[in-house]
């Protein structure tokens, strides 16, 4: 299960990673093009010997030459203008083939994906179908989301998130970590495997095998033969849970309503210490002020995701980006809360009460009565989507300042 989890985080890293790639893929192919050999520009050496100018034979020769250098042959060369631009491929489109030497990353977004050649560094891929060839070799990991993944060539390390996962007479050098409904692996593991799968298939004869050289450790509904061969090191099966153990216990219940109490009374402590004015204030802010909340608190909730992706589109904003998304998610969790602390305000004011200690009792029948509302299908949806948009709205009203009219 642990690795399973590792696996899941693994996914994020990688989705994360792809996000700002898109803004990175365009402007890489404008600028400096991609770094792909199109076979169909090759010209033939047949034509190159009917031409009956010599100077102009020259030329088509050293062009031919050059285009038809194999990939192997040109690692650890300058690799002229790719070198001086990028080693990394930035990459979207609809049906991939890599046929020519990457001399260090590769990130594709494409509908169909073909690997012919070396990578020479990591391979982050989101394709429908991934095919990596017999002649293709990655150096280092890859990471992968599909629907279909096929390796027939060498792969050092493998985080997989697919429908149908298989190994046709591939090597793995070191471990694979795959989530996937349907698992095949019909060639060499050289590390452990770890998987999580419906269904596993390591061949059933000697001449259409499956080998694991480490550790076998596999999360499923069922357990399966694994052939006697097959794995050198330790089995080891999981249980998933099944559709009567996946319900939510009480003392589950319980716990979320502890965590969600505990955050609203730290930032309520927190309050009370670094700005008493900011509660007093606001039930007068939630009864004056009701446009300037919901405005801000729209504008809030929508506008800064979308700034941090349009930041995101250029390298040199990149950072100021990702500074605006975290501040954006700790407001987002701060909103609830502050929701929950300014209701417990106005309804201690409505009925006069001051003592801090009666304040705080009801400040955790006030958060128990959100927390189950919350509970609720739809209602709670819809709760959580004010407790957002009223809490990012008394934030910003209370932190913007009010403009003063001048009178003459």
């Amino acid at each position: 299960m642990k690795k399973l989890n590792k696996l899941l985080i693994i996914t994020l890293i990688f989705l994360l990673m792809l996000f700002p790639i898109i803004s990175l893929a365009v402007t890489e192919n404008e600028k400096n093009g991609i770094m792909l050999i199109d076979d169909s520009e090759e010209m033939p050496l047949e034509d190159e010997e009917t031409l009956d100018d010599d100077e102009n034979s020259e030329e088509v020769d050293e062009t031919d030459e050059d285009i038809n250098l194999d990939a192997r042959d040109v690692i650890g060369m300058a690799l002229d203008d790719a070198a001086e631009k990028s080693g990394d491929l930035y990459l979207i489109d609809n049906d991939v083939t890599i046929n020519d030497v990457i001399d260090g990353n590769a990130y594709i977004i494409a509908n169909s994906v073909t690997i012919n050649s070396q990578i020479m560094g990591n391979a982050f891929i989101m394709a429908k179908t991934i095919n990596i060839s017999e002649d293709a070799y990655i150096y280092n990991s890859l990471y992968a989301l599909s629907n279909n993944l096929n390796i027939e060539g060498t792969v050092y390390d493998v985080y997989s998130c697919s429908d149908n996962f298989k190994i046709s007479n591939g090597f793995i050098h070191r471990d694979l970590h795959v989530a996937a409904s349907s698992v095949e692996i019909l060639g060499n593991v050289q590390g452990s495997a770890y998987l999580s799968c419906n269904k596993l298939n390591l061949g059933n004869d000697e001449d259409n095998e499956g080998i694991i050289e480490g550790n076998l450790e596999y999360f499923s509904s069922q357990q399966f033969s694994i052939p006697e061969n097959a794995v050198s090191g330790q089995v080891t099966f999981t249980l998933a849970p099944t559709k009567a153990d996946n319900s939510i216990s009480i003392g589950s219940y319980i716990l979320s309503l502890i965590n969600f109490l505990c955050f609203v009374i730290l930032i309520w402590l927190v309050c009370l210490w670094l700005a008493p004015k900011f509660i007093q204030n606001v039930p007068e802010l939630l009864k004056s002020k009701k446009g300037n909340i919901a405005l801000y608190g729209i504008l809030g909730l929508l506008v800064l995701p979308i700034i941090s992706v349009i930041l995101l589109f250029t390298t040199v904003t990149s950072s100021v980006a990702l500074l605006i998304l975290a501040i954006y998610i700790l407001l987002l969790c701060l909103a609830k809360s502050i929701f929950a602390i300014s209701i417990n305000s106005l309804i201690c004011e409505k009925y006069k009460i001051n003592k801090t200690l009666t304040r705080f009792g009801i400040l955790l029948v006030t958060c128990a009565v959100i927390w189950l509302i919350c509970l609720i299908p739809y209602v709670g949806s819809l709760l959580s989507i004010l407790m957002s948009i009223i809490g990012l709205g008394i934030l910003f009203t209370y932190v913007i300042p009010e403009r003063k009219k001048v009178t003459e």
